[in-house]
């Protein structure tokens, strides 16, 4: 509850920030209040509030929040092949005056009394209801919640959509949708033509790499890299698909194929290389919180701010600016932001 609660994650919840928090309990706001870590916010919590309407409305709202994260994790697992099945419904051939499926030449298009029709009125409703307007309605939810996204009302609600990635990255789910349905999807139609398809895949994947680095939506470090090497990977492979498909001598189609193949195993590599990564981030992330839950469990003091010490509590303030920069652009989980943690509790020490 303390990191949902704390918007700006600079490691304290302020005033405005409890607030909000305790108007679900239908509790008065309150002023003039210090900020608290999360030990002191919870000691706070536990002394002021009701215990019964926040346990309440922290069940009710993890219920909802558990329940939506698998129902929306399983429509994006199957958003990208039920689209690209979606597109390929309309992906027809003219043979003698007639149009069949490419992906069945026993099924005639735009018959009246074929199979086609039949099951035209159905992928309609698919195509319209799921495939645009799942990510069109993720989106317009996002943007219209924009000013409120890290509220806890609606971070415990769909917070699940953006939790892993930076601020002002939080559609980057929908930027995916996009990148895949244009590339598994809106491309096949220019099969007939696969120098222009590959062109367009690569002004895709080459627009996708923009944006990935622009944003740098990912506050993983190590996700972000295997984002960025899959992309470049699909872009190189688009773009021998296009000298393929120009070269005459079968020994450079040969290498060629040899380049894809490569590229395939690079990916693999690095995929397994930043799942390894990642396991051990984890596994010393976990650590560090079994260390944190050992020294948190003698009593907790609430230290005041005594007056003149403003020197120390400008130093502290400045501490912690430098640890919401190091955080947006390298993340919570990055060695950059963990020397700079460690070395402001060094300091605390002293």
């Amino acid at each position: 509850m303390f990191l949902m609660v704390d918007e700006d994650h600079n490691g304290t919840v302020d005033n405005d920030e409890y607030n909000n928090l305790i108007r679900n309990f239908d509790s008065a706001p309150i002023k003039g209040l210090q900020p608290m870590n999360q030990q002191t916010f919870i000691n706070r919590l536990i002394e002021t509030q009701d215990h019964v309407k926040v346990l309440s409305w922290w069940k009710s709202q993890s219920n909802f929040s558990h329940s939506l994260n698998t129902t929306v994790q399983m429509l994006l697992l199957v958003h990208t092949p039920v689209t690209r099945l979606v597109f390929q419904y309309f992906n027809c051939n003219l043979i003698h005056e007639k149009y069949f499926l490419k992906a069945d030449y026993s099924i005639e298009c735009w018959s009246a009394t074929g199979v086609w029709n039949v099951f035209l009125l159905y992928v309609l409703v698919i195509g319209f209801l799921f495939t645009v307007g799942f990510p069109l309605g993720m989106a317009l939810y996002i943007r219209h919640h924009r000013k409120e996204l890290y509220t806890p009302k609606i971070q415990s609600r769909i917070g699940f959509l953006y939790s892993n990635f930076t601020k002002n990255a939080e559609f980057w789910e929908v930027h995916e949708i996009i990148r895949k349905t244009l590339l598994t999807g809106v491309i096949i139609y220019l099969q007939a033509r696969p120098t222009m398809q590959a062109s367009v895949a690569i002004m895709v994947c080459s627009l996708a790499c923009c944006t990935l680095n622009y944003f740098e939506p990912h506050k993983n470090r190590v996700i972000f890299w295997l984002a960025q090497l899959s992309f470049i990977i699909t872009n190189l492979k688009f773009l021998s698909a296009v000298i393929l498909v120009v070269a005459k001598d079968s020994v450079e189609r040969e290498n060629i194929g040899t380049l894809l193949i490569s590229l395939d195993i690079l990916f693999f590599v690095g995929s397994v290389i930043g799942t390894i990564m990642a396991i051990y981030i984890l596994w010393h992330k976990i650590k560090e919180i079994n260390r944190e839950t050992a020294g948190m469990r003698g009593p907790s003091k609430n230290v005041p701010i005594i007056p003149g010490n403003n020197e120390k509590v400008r130093k502290e303030d400045q501490s912690i600016g430098t640890l919401q920069e190091l955080r947006k652009q390298y993340g919570a989980s990055s060695e950059e932001y963990k020397a700079a943690l460690s070395k402001i509790d060094m300091g605390s020490k002293k």
